[in-house]
């Protein structure tokens, strides 16, 4: 039997909102041990698995081991579609955040990993969400998402979600 939507990272933000729009099953990163990930109580397959978790990158150490739990999220379960949102962090190169070179080791890693996996039998769709800070900007970008979801999905181009169109790796 096929599951609409798994979504990982209700807690963000962009979870809140997608949570009020869009049925499914809600994670939050507390809810899963993401470097030994247990399959066996979400062992069906969905439409749609919707990652919106990102790594609290403090060192490449832990970027490395957040990607690795993505890792295992991505080849553990059964998907048509895997939507996987970027770090806002590593997007920006004029953040003042002086953690922005791991959340920018875990955005270059996460490209990798769909890249590759997309040359399987993966269909990883990488979503650039842009900067939102206001709840209105949240609110705009799910409406965004959700028609994103109508749409054939497009592999090996990452959608920039505050644009609306595909931009190469």
């Amino acid at each position: 039997m096929i599951q609409d939507n798994l979504i990982i990272g209700k807690n963000s933000k962009f979870g809140q909102e997608l949570i009020k729009v869009l049925p499914g099953n809600y994670l939050s990163k507390q809810d899963l041990d993401l470097r030994n990930f247990d399959i066996t109580p979400y062992n069906a397959k969905y439409n749609n698995l919707i990652i919106l978790a990102k790594g609290n990158s403090d060192s490449i150490t832990s970027a490395g081991k957040f990607v690795d739990g993505i890792i295992s999220i991505l080849d553990s379960l059964e998907y048509n579609t895997a939507w996987l949102f970027t770090s806002g962090m590593g997007t920006y190169q004029g953040s003042k955040n002086n953690d922005l070179v791991y959340y920018s080791a875990e955005k270059c890693l996460i490209n990798f990993v769909a890249y590759k996996r997309n040359f399987t039998k993966k269909n990883i769709v990488l979503i650039q969400p842009g900067r939102m800070d206001l709840p209105d900007e949240y609110q705009a970008r799910v409406k965004l998402f959700l028609k994103l979801l109508e749409t054939p999905p497009i592999k090996n181009l990452i959608w920039d979600l505050s644009n609306s169109k595909y931009i190469p790796y």
